[in-house]
């Protein structure tokens, strides 16, 4: 994705770190939304 090329190029740990934990983690937070929207709210 750009966001995340734009986030490492700008080179803060903080950000390269959530950006790590967000590329890690990213089918599972998207899938998160998907199951909510189509079993509903739990």
């Amino acid at each position: 994705m750009d966001f995340y090329r734009k986030v490492e190029q700008d080179g803060i740990p903080e950000f390269e770190k959530a950006i790590r934990t967000f590329k890690n983690w990213q089918t599972e937070v998207l899938n998160s939304f998907l199951l909510k929207w189509f079993f509903g709210e739990n």
